[in-house]
C-alpha cells in the first residue's frame, strides 16, 4: 500500500543495461513507401506490309508498385521522342482520373524506324525512364526500364537482322514534323497588337504516305482546323516530303501580358498508309529535326476591354474568308446566353442586331441581318461601327452593358 514505483530503459541483450537496440536494415528490403515500375518490350514488325521487318514496336507497361497513389506520371525514352513524353498511355488502360492508382498500371505505345546503323549494330539496345509524384505533395519517384521485371533495371535489346528494311538514303521510313511560329497582329486596328497569329508547317518527313493528319494545340483550344488548301491537301495524303500549312490567332488575355511570354508547343498525328500503325511529332520553334517550345514576347502588347476573368470584347474584324478574325469576337460570351447585340453604323443607324449572341453561328460576319436594320442581308463596307452589348438577365460578366468602337476590314 505504497506508491513507491519503479522503471527501466531497454536494452538489446541484457536485464541489466540500457543500451538502444539497433536493426540493420538491407537495401532490398521491401517498404509501404511510394514507388514505380517500368517494363520496356520490342517487337520487330512490318510497318508497311512489304514482307521486310522496318521498324521495332515498343510496350510500355507502367506499375504504381508502392503504397501511395501517384499522379503527373511521365514516360520518356530518347530514342523516340527525345526528352519529350511519349503520348499516351492507351485508352484501354487508364481508368481515366490521371491518377495511376496503388496498383494500377498503365500501358503506352510507340514505334521506332530501324536505321542502317541498326542494322550495322545487329540491335538496337537502351531505356526509358518513368516518373510521378505522390499526389498532394512534392514527393518524386522515378525508375528505369527492364526489358521483363518491374523490379529490376535492364537495358532493353531487340536483335535486328541482316535483311531488315531501313529508309532510302538515310531516310526514316515515316515520319511527321512540325514547325510552330507566331506573330503579334493588331485585331482592333488600334495601332497596339493584341493577338496572335500562328502557323503552323507540318512536313512528311519518311518515304511512306501518311493520312488522317491532326494537329492539336492545347492553348489554341484543340483540333486546328485552319489549314491552308492546296492542290496538295486535295487528295488528304501528305506525301513523303510535301508540307501542310495550317493557321490559327490566339487572343490574348491580361494574364498573358503579365507574364510577359507566351509559351507552348503543339502537336501532329498521322497514321501511316495500309498500316495500322500512327506516329506523332511535338513543334518546334524553327527546326523540323528539334522541339523546342515557342515564345512569343508580349509584354508590350495592348490591355484589353472586358470584364471577368475569360471575359475579353475584340474591336476588329477581317471578314474575308481566311478563318482570322472573320466575326466579332467576344471570349466567353457564350456563358452568358441571356444577352443582346447591337451594332450601329457612323451616322448612328442600326446595321445588326441579335439576341443570344454567341450561341452556335448567331455571329456577326459583317452582314447587315437585324430586325430593325436598312437593307438587310447587304455587305457592310469597311470603316468604324459603334457596338452595344447589354445582359438581360442578372448573369453578366461583371457589368450589365459595354459598348464601344467596332472595325470592319475587308481591304
Amino acid at each position: 500500500n505504497t506508491e513507491i514505483s519503479v522503471f527501466d530503459l531497454s536494452d538489446d541483450d541484457s536485464l541489466l543495461e540500457d543500451e538502444p537496440t539497433r536493426t540493420f536494415i538491407p537495401d532490398s528490403a521491401c517498404t509501404d513507401g511510394p514507388n514505380i515500375g517500368l517494363i520496356k518490350e520490342g517487337v520487330l514488325v512490318d510497318t508497311n506490309a512489304d514482307g521486310c521487318l522496318d521498324s521495332v514496336h515498343y510496350t510500355f507497361t507502367v506499375t504504381n508498385t508502392g503504397g501511395s497513389d501517384l499522379d503527373a506520371i511521365s514516360l520518356t525514352d530518347f530514342i523516340l521522342f527525345g526528352n519529350q513524353d511519349i503520348p499516351g498511355p492507351i485508352s484501354e488502360s487508364i481508368t481515366e482520373n490521371d491518377i495511376l492508382e496503388i496498383g494500377e498500371t498503365w500501358i503506352y505505345e510507340a514505334d521506332y524506324a530501324i536505321t542502317q546503323t541498326d542494322i550495322d549494330n545487329q540491335s538496337v539496345v537502351n531505356q526509358a525512364t518513368v516518373s510521378g509524384e505522390v499526389m498532394n505533395t512534392e514527393i518524386s519517384v522515378f525508375d528505369l526500364s527492364d526489358d521483363d521485371s518491374l523490379l529490376e533495371d535492364e537495358s532493353t535489346r531487340t536483335i535486328i537482322p541482316d535483311d531488315a528494311c531501313p529508309g532510302d538514303d538515310g531516310t526514316p521510313l515515316y515520319g511527321i514534323a512540325v514547325i510552330k511560329t507566331g506573330e503579334g497582329v493588331d485585331a482592333d486596328f488600334d495601332g497596339c497588337d493584341d493577338s496572335i497569329n500562328y502557323s503552323f508547317s507540318v512536313i512528311n518527313s519518311g518515304i511512306l504516305n501518311l493520312e488522317n493528319i491532326v494537329l492539336d494545340d492545347e492553348l489554341l483550344g484543340g483540333t486546328i482546323n485552319e489549314l491552308v488548301n492546296t492542290e496538295q491537301t486535295e487528295d488528304g495524303i501528305l506525301q513523303p516530303g510535301e508540307e501542310w500549312l495550317f493557321t490559327a490567332t490566339y487572343n490574348l488575355i491580361q494574364e498573358d501580358i503579365d507574364g510577359i511570354f507566351v509559351d507552348n508547343q503543339a502537336i501532329v498525328t498521322a497514321d501511316i498508309v495500309d498500316s495500322s500503325d500512327s506516329i506523332l511529332d511535338r513543334s518546334d520553334d524553327n527546326s523540323y529535326e528539334e522541339n523546342d517550345f515557342t515564345s512569343i514576347n508580349v509584354s508590350n502588347f495592348c490591355e484589353f476591354i472586358g470584364g471577368g476573368s475569360g471575359f475579353q470584347i475584340f474591336n476588329g474584324i477581317t471578314p474575308n474568308g481566311d478563318g482570322m478574325n472573320d466575326y466579332f469576337k467576344i471570349l466567353g460570351i457564350e456563358n452568358y446566353p441571356d444577352n443582346n447585340v447591337k451594332i450601329f453604323n457612323r451616322w448612328g443607324v442600326l446595321v445588326y442586331q441579335t439576341d443570344n449572341y454567341g450561341q452556335g453561328s448567331n455571329l456577326f460576319f459583317g452582314i447587315s441581318e437585324g430586325r430593325a436594320t436598312l437593307q438587310s442581308e447587304r455587305e457592310l463596307p469597311s470603316g468604324t461601327y459603334f457596338y452595344i452589348l447589354t445582359f438581360t438577365s442578372d448573369e453578366n460578366p461583371g457589368e450589365e452593358s459595354y459598348s464601344g468602337y467596332l472595325y470592319i476590314n475587308r481591304d
